[in-house]
This record gives C-alpha cells, sequence and structure tokens, in this order.
C-alpha cells in the first residue's frame, strides 16, 4: 500500500462518524478506515485504505501495525482520531503543517467548550495559539510517526481505551517536554455523549468504564507505567490582540446561532 500524501489520518469507524466533514475541500492526507460495525463495506467508498475488525482505536491501529508494518513508516506523521470529531479538512491540514513547522512529537486541537471536555487543560483557550504541555489526550492525538510506532511497540491491545494517553506519554520519555502541544488556534468538537445513540458510547459495547480503568491500573502497574499526575501548561503563544478579540467573538455567534 502506496501513500498519496505525507500525512495519515487513521480512524475506528462504527455507525456515528463525521468521516465526510473531514474529507470536505482540499485534504492533504491520507485516511484509514478500521471499520468495525455490522454494515459490510461501510465508508469503503470514502478510501481504499480500509478494513474491516471490531475492536477500539488503539487496538486496531496496533493490528495495522502489525499486519503492515512498514505502512504507517511511510509518513511524516499520523492523526489517529475517534470518528465522530467535528473538524474539517483544512483545519486537519493546519494541525499537520504545525507538527511539521515546530517538530512536536505529539500534539492536539484544543476542545471547542460546546462539546465533551474530560480534562480542562484540553478546553480552547482564545487568546492562544500553542500551549506547551504534559498532556494530550486520546481522543484526537497527532503523532509523529516515529514516537507512534514507538508507543505501539509496547502497547498491549487489551487496553481497550482509558489510560492509553497516560501510557503514550510515559513512551515518549523524559525528554519530551517542550515537544507536547495543544493547539489552541485550532478546535475540534467532541459530541457529549448523550448525543450518541441512547447516550451510549460505542467504546462501552467491549468494555465497561470502570473495567477499562481496573484493566490499565494493572497494566500501569505490571509495567511501571508513570501517569500524568497533574496536566500542567509549560509556556504559552500568545495571538495578537485583534486575533484573540475576532476568535472571542467568532465562538460568541457559534453559541447564538
Amino acid at each position: 500500500m502506496k501513500k498519496n500524501h505525507d500525512f495519515l489520518v487513521f480512524t475506528s469507524a462504527g455507525e456515528q462518524s463525521c468521516l465526510h466533514k473531514w474529507l470536505k475541500g482540499k485534504p492533504n492526507f491520507d485516511l484509514w478506515v478500521t471499520y468495525y460495525g455490522d454494515h459490510d463495506g461501510k465508508y469503503s467508498d470514502l478510501t481504499k485504505l480500509y478494513d474491516q475488525r471490531k475492536d477500539t482505536k488503539f487496538p486496531n491501529l496496533h493490528a495495522l501495525h502489525n499486519d503492515h508494518p512498514d505502512f504507517l513508516a511511510q509518513y511524516k506523521a499520523i492523526l489517529v482520531m475517534d470518528d465522530d470529531i467535528g473538524i474539517s479538512a483544512k483545519q486537519i491540514n493546519k494541525l499537520f503543517a504545525i507538527q511539521q513547522e515546530c517538530d512536536f512529537w505529539v500534539l492536539q486541537a484544543s476542545f471547542d467548550r460546546r462539546g465533551k471536555i474530560s480534562h480542562s487543560i484540553t478546553r480552547q483557550r482564545y487568546g492562544y495559539k500553542v500551549r506547551y504541555t504534559n498532556f494530550v489526550e486520546m481522543t484526537c492525538p497527532l503523532f509523529r510517526t516515529d514516537k507512534l510506532t514507538k508507543f505501539l511497540e509496547v502497547f498491549d491491545p487489551d487496553l481497550k481505551g482509558w489510560g492509553t494517553d497516560h501510557w503514550f506519554m510515559h513512551a515518549l520519555g523524559a525528554d519530551a517536554q517542550g515537544h507536547i502541544a495543544i493547539i489552541d488556534s485550532i478546535s475540534c468538537l467532541n459530541p457529549h455523549d448523550k448525543f450518541k445513540t441512547n447516550g451510549i458510547r460505542e467504546i462501552d459495547n467491549y468494555q465497561s468504564a470502570n473495567d477499562r480503568k481496573a484493566h490499565f491500573e494493572k497494566i500501569s502497574k505490571d509495567k511501571n507505567i508513570l501517569k500524568v499526575s497533574k496536566a500542567k501548561n509549560f509556556k504559552r503563544i500568545r495571538k495578537s490582540v485583534p486575533a484573540a478579540l475576532y476568535a472571542l467573538i467568532a465562538i460568541k455567534l457559534k453559541k447564538f446561532y
């Protein structure tokens, strides 16, 4: 399998996806879809980089890495994204451009305040462009490829979700400070659970939240994984005052409409 672009978006997709939105416009990235639902061939019209496998996001990515070890290595950077994240091709293109310009090891778009926020550090700060941090959430991390493959080589696919972000932060090592960022100039919408079918996250069909957490606690103990005890900002790059005001007005208009 040969690449068409230097960048890849990987997603494990079910029945509630935003994939069409990601591709609207002029994407400068390839899209890999691993479909875990029950309708054979769903989304195969969107990309030739496609397979079907019933598991969650990082276990499915781990399987791709094991089955096709040279495939991921073709790319400069890889965005590993939940299938229901609201973000445009233009925004994704910008994320890859920022990663290349700054050589971040891992970054994420900040989360729109209208959506689900699991960690307060990931909430969009209107007055900033970029924040250098010690934590990026597992919902939509964008990795420099060598850092992602380093993590996948130690990842246990029995871990279905909870704690994966702590593990990949640990895998980056002690030298990662200054190479991790949240991008406030680009935000994405992580939908609240109440907007999902029957208010249930699809990952809960594989393993309950309590079981996911308990499994990570066991793995972290067995493998001596150091969890991020407190998410911190180390450095902030401010927007100009006009840009910050424009961003704030745009957000207010979104809420109004």
